[in-house]
Formats: structure tokens, sequence, C-alpha cells
């Protein structure tokens, strides 16, 4: 029998590249969290249960969407996608609260806990 050859020769797996794609992958379910809470918050404001929300700019630290409840408070928020990471979150931010986004939660779901965090 002759060399077995690789799938993927080790010199392009180095743990540096590993790491990168990791934080890439993060990043990109973060963003794909952040933009499901954006549309969830839109159908609230068009059934009149919030009054408006405003997505922070991306270097905003601790802050991801600002929402005006229906008293006409500023609520901030913080989105995850994880409860270890809001675990992180509210240790480094805890007068901010958070909720944990993720494909095991479905939309009524996360808009009772938006409902939860505006009404307290």
């Amino acid at each position: 029998m002759g060399k077995r050859r690789r799938l993927f020769p080790r010199r392009h797996w180095s743990r540096k590249r590993i790491e990168k794609i990791i934080r890439n992958l993060a990043k990109e379910r973060g963003r794909r969290n952040e933009e499901r809470v954006k549309e969830i918050l839109q159908k609230m404001k068009e059934a009149k249960e919030i009054v408006d929300f405003y997505q922070t700019p991306p270097d905003t630290p601790g802050i991801d969407f600002i929402i005006i409840n229906l008293e006409g408070r500023k609520i901030e928020i913080q989105v995850k996608s994880s409860e270890t990471g809001l675990n992180k979150h509210k240790r480094r931010y805890p007068e901010i609260p958070g909720i944990v986004v993720n494909e095991n939660y479905n939309d009524e779901k996360i808009q009772q806990e938006i409902l939860n965090l505006t009404n307290n």
C-alpha cells in the first residue's frame, strides 16, 4: 500500500486558523440572532406591544437594542446565543439585561422574554 493522503493537509489547519474559524462562526451566529430579534421587535412594534426600538452600532459595548415600552421608558438589552454568554454579560454589565436567542427557541418564547424585560 502507498502512503495515505490526507483530505486536508495539516499545514492548513493550524491552531490559530481553527480559532479564527470558530470566532467567525460565533460572530455570524450572533448576527443572525440579532437579525431575528430585530424582526420580532418590528412585529411587536406593528402590534403596538412596544412604541419603538433601535439597534445600536456594532461597537456599542453591552447593548444591542434600545426598546421603548408603552410607558415611554427606554430599555437597553443585549442578545446572546447561549446561557454562558449571557452569564458573562451579566458579570460585565450587571445593569443591562439580556436575552438568550438561538435556534432552539421559537419566536413566541423570544417575544415573551422581551415583553418580560420591557414590563419590569
